[in-house]
């Protein structure tokens, strides 16, 4: 498996972003973890199969 860390900027938290990207890892059988950030990113640390 390999790890990725993303931060994500933009207009991201309270509009669904973390929801929707939960889904999609979930469709690829993409494990890990996402948080929101104090600065108004969100951080995605994924697991992906290889």
């Amino acid at each position: 498996m390999t790890k990725v860390i993303l931060h994500i900027s933009g207009n991201v938290q309270q509009v669904g972003f973390r929801a929707k990207a939960v889904a999609i890892a979930n469709a690829l059988d993409i494990t890990g973890s996402i948080q929101n950030l104090p600065d108004g990113r969100v951080k995605i640390i994924a697991g992906v199969p290889r």
